[in-house]
């Protein structure tokens, strides 16, 4: 594959709600989602992230868990969990939380793009392209969505859908690079 999955998990979340267009849009002005720690119990929230960003993963799931627990309709709980998993290479765990923000969030791209991340762990290459579909039909202008999903044909042995997808992620990127100037 041309591009890291840690790179990509670094573009997923400058993915931002459909109907941005512009370029600050989608570069590093990108808004980023608003955490929302639970007003019942902000310790298990505050734990969660605390727990995520030192490493302890275990910890973040527990502590997420128990603040989704609370607040079960909290997309930014659900998303962290589910990027908890993922990272721990617990895919279906992955996969059942960020089915679920999608369900809660169904035009926020990122769910779709992490998604497939999970269902490419899997090495699932159907169920990932048609995330990888769905993040384009939502964000048709951002260029990493395209190497993604180049990355799931190049993985498919589809090079030429490859091919073509890698040189459109170049030419979004160079048509950002104009409007920049």
């Amino acid at each position: 594959m041309r591009g890291t999955l840690a790179f990509l998990s670094a573009a997923a979340l400058m993915i931002i709600p459909a109907g941005s267009t512009t370029a600050a849009d989608r570069g590093a002005d990108a808004p980023r989602p608003e955490i929302n720690i639970p007003s019942e119990n902000p310790s298990a929230a505050s734990r969660g992230f605390r727990s995520r960003t030192a490493g302890d993963l275990d910890a973040a799931i527990e502590a997420f868990t128990e603040a989704i627990a609370l607040e079960p309709e909290d997309v930014e709980l659900r998303f962290y969990r589910a990027m908890s998993y993922y990272d721990k290479q617990d895919y279906d765990r992955a996969i059942t939380d960020f089915t679920e923000v999608i369900r809660l969030a169904p035009t926020w791209a990122s769910g779709y793009i992490k998604r497939g991340y999970a269902y490419l762990g899997k090495k699932d290459f159907e169920r990932a392209l048609a995330d990888f579909n769905e993040t384009i039909r939502l964000q048709p202008d951002f260029a990493p969505l395209y190497n993604n999903r180049g990355n799931a044909y190049e993985a498919m042995g589809d090079q030429a859908r490859a091919d073509a997808d890698f040189a459109e992620a170049k030419r979004l990127e160079r048509e950002m690079d104009k409007r920049s100037r």
